[in-house]
């Protein structure tokens, strides 16, 4: 229960929250909406509660749509709360025009939509502040060198976290400090009291006594307050294991990086039950993007290209051609670019909400994928990657994915930098992998699919 707790407290899961979210704020709101529209519609209760349903859905759908209840990842700009009101008030109430609502609720219901959705909005926002001022977790970092200044970039950019001070080594190499410096000569223990301290993080390469102030962090650890390494933080604030802070024994001592039986049944029957149900939901938009394909440009409707998939065996991935039929014709493989040229009229817009993508169903169903894993690469990439990017080979112990992690929190790489930020949330799935991450990867996925997000 205690991994769990921590998992779910983990920057990787915040997106479970959403729904929760979302579900109680729309049992809130028909609670409320259904009493004051009963009350001022009429004698049929049974037709006031089924539009009250609607309602609750016309304002909390467009609410998860547009981030509201998504913890930001960077501090926020003055204007972008505001924006996202006007945006929910506009989406909401003309959703509830275009409904055939019955007369005698359309005055009562009329008002209720703008008020509602400005409640839900000012209880998130309230919600948001209070995390700001009351729940955050308040660092403080001892360390020294690039390990130091990278965990002080990432505190700093984050707006769900405090960073208290920074406690550098003594006789260490002294790196930028971006936060406030506390002096060595004072006892950790009695700093962090002072500081209200929940977590201290040591962010150094070095481990070895005389270096670290091991007694110091044992009688920290010993009083309550959370101790970890540059390693772990990353993972529980950014889910990422970072490449950076990785080390052999990390991967072979540590926890995580282990598929049971269960998880590999499990995982195999959520697959084929998901991606039966997607597959018929999606085949009309499918024989319609067939159709335009063939009226758009000459060649084939679907693509076919070799990826290297689990255990280093290769198949060919199924897509709907978005590039022209000579995108490669000097025989060279690279990764799209923004405004690429070789992208046709409609593999614009099927690349930007991943429509390409759906007829890599057929691969998972028959088992060469899975709906959730790391993406597949192709085999020229992949000899070139794994000379380049520590562990890069360890993604191929597990069947790719049609998403994954890496998709949802990272926009679409064509450098080999990209390759490495995708590798390390790539790692972090391959560790934290379970059913509660997958449904919350799908989750996200429809987010970033109807925001047209990250596509090349």
């Amino acid at each position: 229960m205690k991994e769990l707790a921590e998992k779910s407290a983990s920057y990787g899961l915040q997106t479970l929250k959403v729904p929760a979210a979302a579900a109680l704020d729309a049992g809130l709101l028909c609670m409320v909406i259904g009493a004051l529209s009963f009350q001022a519609g009429g004698n049929h209760l049974d037709d006031t509660l089924r539009w009250v349903l609607v309602l609750a859905g016309l304002v909390a759908l467009p609410a998860v749509l547009m981030g509201v209840y998504r913890e930001p990842r960077q501090k926020q700009r003055p204007w972008q709360p505001l924006a996202r009101l006007v945006l929910l008030l506009g989406f909401s109430q003309a959703a509830f025009f275009l409904l055939p609502w019955p007369a005698s609720l359309v005055g009562p219901l009329g008002w209720q939509v703008p008020l509602c959705a400005a409640l839900i909005y000012g209880r998130r926002e309230a919600q948001r502040a209070d995390v700001g001022l009351v729940r955050r977790r308040r660092y403080l970092v001892v360390g020294h060198g690039e390990p130091l200044l990278a965990v002080q970039r990432a505190l700093a950019a984050n707006p769900r976290v405090i960073l208290s001070g920074i406690y550098p080594l003594a006789g260490s190499p002294p790196a930028p400090l971006i936060g406030p410096q506390i002096s060595s000569a004072l006892p950790l223990l009695r700093s962090a009291a002072e500081l209200g301290v929940t977590d201290i993080v040591v962010a150094s390469a070095e481990r070895r006594g005389g270096v670290l102030p091991h007694d110091e962090l044992l009688a920290a650890r010993a009083a309550g307050v959370r101790v970890i390494d540059s390693a772990r933080f990353f993972e529980r604030e950014h889910g990422q294991v970072r490449l950076s802070a990785l080390h052999p024994s990390f991967l072979i001592y540590g926890e995580g990086f282990r598929m049971s039986a269960a998880r590999v049944v499990g995982k195999r029957v959520f697959d084929v039950i998901a991606a039966l149900v997607l597959g018929l939901a999606t085949a009309p938009l499918m024989l319609l993007t067939a159709l335009a394909i063939v009226i758009d440009s000459k060649g084939p409707v679907f693509y076919a290209q070799e990826r290297v998939g689990q255990g280093g065996r290769l198949f060919r991935v199924i897509k709907f051609r978005s590039m022209r039929t000579d995108a490669e014709r000097d025989g060279t493989p690279r990764w799209a670019a923004r405004q690429d040229p070789r992208i046709t009229r409609v593999g614009r817009f099927i690349r930007r909400f991943r429509i390409d993508e759906l007829p890599q169903l057929w691969n998972v169903l028959v088992g060469q994928m899975s709906l959730i894993g790391p993406r597949p690469e192709r085999a020229f990439f992949v000899e070139s990657l794994s000379r380049e990017i520590p562990f890069y080979t360890l993604r191929h112990t597990i069947k790719p994915g049609l998403t994954g992690w890496a998709q949802v929190r990272y926009h679409y790489g064509d450098s080999l930098e990209d390759a490495a930020q995708k590798h390390q949330y790539d790692l972090y799935y391959l560790k934290h992998g379970s059913l509660v991450l997958d449904v919350a990867i799908l989750w996200a996925t429809v987010r970033v699919v109807m925001k047209g997000q990250g596509a090349h």
